[in-house]
């Protein structure tokens, strides 16, 4: 274990303990069931599917994390449960791991579904692609980002672009925040060349902001397609002028940054209008693929 954070009773949030430097391994144990006052399929867990949550009853739930063998690069975020410090959770850890293995029982003696199960998770490295410099500050209507969709092109026809799939398995978006007070954000993908033809292909749901990077899991994940290109975007929920303030880099006549406003917070199915010029301002963001 990395920390431990002790529960206090009847209030929210706990006492940290550090136990030494980050392990590049964690283990989970606990188990899937139904509330254990019935029905007898009821909700176990809740599986992320693009924008929601959809409800799974302890079969369900055990067969989603058992699919996961093979599945490649995994989030792992772990977040203190004080949600309000500085106004976002505090994160122990937001790196990627593999599942590396993991063992079901069923228990016998209960009336309903019982599943304890034990997960390994390994560190890895995986496969980036994007921008990951530049300081400077992204924050256009002075970083007020509800009712704005920030959107920008980027080619993956070259190594120049950077940016360069080859047909792999999109399954996070990471964008560089330097500076937060407040606010959600949540990512999408969409395909296509051009802001007319570009459609919404993949999304990310809505998670706090926090200071560096911020990691956004794609489910379902995303195929890319060699020599193709995508429009990439995010969005906030800010509700006044401090938010949050995302990096950026001069990088050429390479990318094209847009503002879209009075879209709510959210992805319209298409994006309206066109690219216009180039503005050759690149957002930090990367593309994650195992």
């Amino acid at each position: 274990m990395y920390v431990i954070e002790h529960q206090i009773p009847a209030r929210e949030g706990g006492i940290v303990e550090y136990l030494g430097s980050e392990q590049s391994k964690y283990t989970w144990k606990g188990f899937f069931s139904p509330p254990q006052d019935g029905p007898y399929n009821g909700t176990a867990g809740y599986l992320l599917s693009g924008t929601q949550y959809i409800p799974q009853n302890a079969d369900q739930a055990m067969n989603a994390v058992f699919q996961l063998r093979g599945s490649g690069a995994n989030l792992l975020y772990i977040e203190s449960t004080y949600s309000n410090e500085s106004g976002y959770m505090r994160s122990y850890e937001n790196g990627f791991f593999v599942l590396e293995k993991a063992t079901f029982a069923f228990e016998a003696g209960h009336t309903y579904p019982y599943y304890p199960y034990t997960i390994d998770f390994r560190g890895i490295s995986p496969t980036m692609y994007g921008n990951s410099s530049g300081s400077a500050s992204f924050a256009p209507t002075d970083k007020y980002y509800s009712g704005y969709v920030f959107v920008w092109s980027v080619s993956r026809n070259g190594p120049t672009s950077g940016a360069t799939t080859n047909g792999e398995v999109i399954n996070t978006l990471g964008i560089f925040v330097n500076a937060v007070a407040s606010g959600n954000a949540k990512v999408a993908i969409y395909s296509g060349a051009d802001f007319p033809s570009a459609v919404l292909t993949a999304q990310s749901a809505a998670q706090p902001v926090h200071s560096g990077w911020n990691y956004f899991p794609l489910r379902p994940s995303f195929q890319s397609t060699s020599g193709a290109t995508v429009i990439y975007a995010f969005a906030g929920d800010a509700t006044n002028s401090s938010g949050f303030i995302v990096a950026q880099t001069d990088y050429g006549t390479i990318t094209t940054s847009v503002a879209i406003s009075g879209t709510g917070f959210g992805f319209p199915s298409s994006l309206p209008g066109t690219i216009g010029s180039t503005s050759g301002n690149n957002i930090d963001i990367v593309t994650v693929t195992a």
